[in-house]
């Protein structure tokens, strides 16, 4: 599996560099400007008159030397300072007037230019080399820069932020420049980030700064794949300029992501001598009057994970259509309250994972369904859709579970879901935009696993020791019927007694495979025709 690092562990993993393996910071700033300098080549940009865009953090430092290199290769590159400016403001100077000193005295040449008191240490240093080479420094963009027929530079490369941004920008020249960079044609690489966006959250500033192309720095950053922010970065080269990971912070990582190359130990050949109970038993709770289809969805991709036998529990009004189009599952159905306690009291305990709510609906017997499984349940539960709802409605379901079975729990909401989970207000569109922080509440509000479905979904450990995020997918999953499928994904792998995961982990890997099945059917038939019965044809493979 691979790393995706938050802002602190990157910077850690700096330090841990520098001290242990003789390097010094400027080394690395040094090799970040040349692995931008060879992007930039190797991906043919017009270097003719590059702009690049500096702030007074280690960022700003890289482009300030991958200025000097554009210079010394010929180009008449520009550099425009987006950081701190020396200048008197209106309550510097009354203090002034106060204390009737000239402790606050500046020449007024400096005036309007950049504030090497306010840059970092290396920034600082590389503003020099800039100046030595007689780099043009601007701190404003020319009126017509951008947005006239023939704008004034040929690339823009970002060096504004990087990972150092935690607020709203509020600076209104940046805001500006940033602003009509967006509107020109002029194309833009980021060092790292796209300014503007949020390394940890990948939640996005108003005036965020789009790129083409993002150049990261050794390891994919949690703002390179979560959206909103992912959508402004553009396409990805992950840079190797010799950072090594602190090995005592590696266990800390924020994210982790299931590779092809994981699915030989995630999914590990079947053992030759087995039956049906080796692979485990599913027992899919779904199904109300007319959603017969997300339970047969559910059992086929339980089916289809690997599961020896699925059994379905739906209503009676269900049966026969459900014994035409999966007649390999067992049909457990009920008609009133007496009949589906007595049918949960036999199937629940012959289950060895249980998928729960997948168009079940909101009736009294749903209601009733959801509470015995969750009281009774002592094997992994999948809790999808109309089971979430009801437990949105009635917290003190899932709260009142024991801390031992709410580790085998995972609830499976998307944006609207989970904001229904959250209450106090939630929208779905707050929600989206700090994916993160969304998880994290669930988390801590009902300490489950969690999978919250996005186009890059997260699935934290109830613990939330474990995290992982999905990198698999398109658009052919966003429609009816896939989520249905998840979730019997989910559960046939929590089933399997011959390759027995964490819950958490069972979940990623469900993702993972929905997602790899997503992009084979968009490529059979194409996302906008694919449906659900696409992506269960894509796992057979």
């Amino acid at each position: 599996m691979k790393t995706i690092l938050t802002a602190q562990a990157a910077k850690a993993n700096d330090l841990y560099t520098i001290n242990s393996r003789n390097r010094t910071e400027q080394d690395l700033i040094s090799s970040a400007a040349y692995a931008v300098f060879n992007t930039l080549q190797t991906e043919g940009y017009d270097l003719r008159t590059p702009c690049v865009l500096c702030g007074g953090g280690n960022n700003g430092a890289d482009g300030l030397q991958l200025a000097c290199l554009l210079k010394q290769a010929g180009s008449e590159v520009t550099v425009l300072y987006l950081g701190a400016l020396y200048s008197v403001s209106v309550a510097e100077t009354k203090k002034s007037a106060k204390k009737a000193t000239d402790a606050y005295n500046i020449d007024p040449a400096l005036l309007g230019t950049p504030k090497l008191e306010a840059m970092s240490e290396q920034c600082r240093y590389f503003f020099t080399q800039v100046q030595a080479a007689n780099i043009p420094v601007l701190t404003t963009l020319p009126a017509e820069a951008l947005l006239s027929e023939q704008p004034a530079y040929s690339v823009i490369v970002d060096a504004v932020y990087g990972t150092g941004l935690n607020g709203a920008i509020t600076d209104r020249n940046v805001c500006s420049v940033f602003d009509q960079i967006n509107l020109s044609s002029i194309p833009v690489v980021a060092i790292d980030i796209p300014s503007g966006a949020h390394c940890d959250t990948g939640a996005l500033d108003a005036h965020a700064l789009y790129a083409g192309q993002t150049v990261c720095m050794q390891d994919l950053k949690p703002a390179h794949v979560l959206f909103p922010a992912a959508g402004y970065a553009g396409v990805l080269t992950v840079a190797d300029i010799g950072i090594e990971a602190d090995p005592l912070l590696e266990a800390q990582s924020s994210l982790q992501y299931i590779q092809e190359t994981d699915l030989d130990t995630l999914l590990p050949a079947r053992p030759a001598r087995a039956n049906k109970g080796t692979f485990g038993r599913v027992l899919v709770i779904a199904g109300s009057l007319g959603m017969a289809g997300a339970a047969y969805l559910a059992a086929m991709a339980a089916y289809r994970a690997g599961a020896g036998l699925v059994e379905i529990l739906t209503t009676s009004k269900n049966r026969t259509v459900l014994q035409q189009l999966i007649p390999e599952a067992i049909i457990t159905f009920y008609t009133d309250k007496s009949k589906l306690k007595k049918a949960l009291k036999t199937s629940l305990p012959r289950a060895d994972a249980v998928v729960l709510g997948c168009g079940l609906g909101s009736s009294k017997l749903a209601q009733i369904a959801v509470k015995y499984v969750l009281g009774k349940a002592k094997v992994p539960v999948v809790i999808d859709a109309d089971a979430l709802n009801i437990i949105a409605k009635k917290n003190a379901l899932l709260k009142g579970v024991s801390k031992k079975k709410k580790s085998q729990i995972i609830i499976t909401p998307h944006p609207v879901e989970a904001a229904r989970l959250l209450g106090r207000k939630t929208t779905a569109d707050a929600l989206l935009a700090n994916l993160p922080g969304a998880i994290e509440q669930l988390c801590n509000k009902y300490k489950v696993n969690v999978l919250l479905k996005d186009a890059r979904s997260l699935i934290y450990s109830h613990d939330k020791n474990t995290r992982y995020v999905n990198l698999t997918g398109s658009t052919a999953l966003a429609g009816a019927g896939s989520g249905d499928i998840l979730a019997g994904l989910i559960g046939g792998l929590c089933a399997s007694k011959t390759n027995a995961l964490p819950t958490a982990t069972s979940a990623a890997l469900a993702a993972y495979l929905h997602g790899k099945a997503g992009e084979a059917a968009e490529q059979k038939v194409g996302a906008r025709a694919a449906m659900a019965r696409d992506i269960l044809d894509a796992l057979k493979k």
